[in-house]
């Protein structure tokens, strides 16, 4: 199978894991070779996929961290009475046993909002600067809920419109 392969801004990036919820990419993992650090080495980033506003044809990538090698992925974890699929590279090694999780020979090859497919999940998605998830909504966006919440000035922090509570 060819590389997964994506260039973000100047750095060329390999997809190395994909693991999929509700038939759309949820975590991905790419790696980038850092070769100025004083021992060059595979950097992991770590990218959350979400279906922004739930609109599966309107997929969006949000980079989360970064740090590790594609050699030490944490194992993925699965709730008993779930079966999580994920697919990972084969030069790409697990630290741990994944629970309740079935590996795929192949990524699932995901449509973007003009219906054309890729089983690189970056081919179908658009990266993003923002992340917010409503507990209303039961979603995540690129937008701060102004349905459900608000801006808090005098705490620095947002809430829900119907009760109050801490939105963050």
């Amino acid at each position: 199978m060819a590389k997964l392969e994506i260039q973000i801004g100047d750095e060329l990036h390999r997809v190395v894991y994909i693991d999929y919820n509700d038939g759309i990419p949820h975590q991905v993992m790419t790696t980038h070779f850092i070769p100025t650090a004083e021992k060059p080495y595979w950097r992991l980033y770590w990218w959350d996929f979400f279906a922004n506003n739930g609109d599966k044809k309107d997929i969006r990538a949000y980079n989360s961290g970064s740090g590790g090698t594609p050699k030490e992925i944490q194992a993925p974890q699965w709730a008993d009475g779930y079966i999580g699929k994920y697919w990972m590279a084969s030069d790409a090694k697990f630290r741990g046993k994944p629970k309740n999780a079935k590996r795929l020979k192949n990524p699932i090859p995901i449509a973007d909002h003009f219906g054309k497919k890729s089983i690189n999940p970056f081919k179908v998605a658009e990266i993003t600067s923002s992340m917010e998830y409503c507990d209303r909504c039961g979603h995540d966006s690129t937008e701060f809920c102004n349905e459900h919440k608000y801006w808090d000035e005098k705490n620095g922090v947002g809430r829900y419109i119907d009760d109050n509570s801490c939105a963050d």
